[in-house]
């Protein structure tokens, strides 16, 4: 029995470096994974806002400084509140990630897309001019109007308004730029919005009379 006891002990004490090196390496994919999930919405399968964030961290030094242009685009589904009202919030949350999927769908690799929260999402670009983000975000709002969301065998048609913000150069990080982007996009995103939603607003002036202009 002692010579079986002190075997064990011989075998416990080999094998307790790959025991730790197992356990730290399995702690370690858990933290991985938990991290990767705060980044992404659970319900839209996008980007979080602390994954936006976290992907402006980690880009900001691959872009060398006074050469950045940003655009911020701020979308908020018109009249999203009656759709939780009238048919319930699975109803919503089914449109939420459906909405999502469309848009998510036409920006592609011209971006990222984040959900902010409730029916609020964000797209951020940085190799676009604000013609291409004016064509981006144009292209966004038709497709999402002309889209059909069915739940419980009803169509339902939404539509988005969309406040758009960009700069041309920043000698700050990624992560500011954008904070100082969205102040803006979020006041358009309120114009558009007061003019009757459905519609861009860049500037503070609606997109058909920058096109115009």
């Amino acid at each position: 029995n002692q010579m079986f006891s002190a075997r064990l002990g011989i075998a416990t004490i080999a094998l307790c470096p790959l025991m730790v090196a197992v356990s730290v390496e399995t702690i370690n994919g858990l933290v991985r994974k938990a991290s990767k999930r705060a980044d992404y919405d659970y319900l839209t399968n996008v980007l979080s806002r602390s994954g936006i964030y976290e992907v402006l961290r980690k880009e900001s030094p691959n872009v060398a400084s006074g050469q950045r242009q940003m655009t911020v685009m701020l979308l908020d589904i018109d009249y999203f509140k009656s759709i939780n009202d009238n048919y319930g919030h699975d109803c919503g949350d089914k449109i939420l990630a459906e909405f999502a999927g469309v848009v998510n769908g036409v920006v592609g690799n011209n971006g990222w897309f984040a959900r902010m929260g409730g029916e609020e999402f964000v797209i951020v670009c940085l190799s676009i001019d604000s013609h291409e983000a004016l064509a981006l975000g144009q292209q966004v709002r038709e497709e999402v109007e002309k889209h059909n969301f069915l739940w419980d065998n009803t169509v339902h048609h939404i539509t988005v308004s969309v406040g758009i913000s960009w700069t041309g150069d920043t000698s700050s990080s990624l992560e500011a730029t954008f904070n100082a982007q969205m102040s803006e996009a979020d006041r358009c995103l309120y114009l558009a919005k007061h003019r009757g939603r459905n519609q861009l607003c860049a500037e503070g002036i609606p997109v058909i009379n920058l096109a115009a202009s």
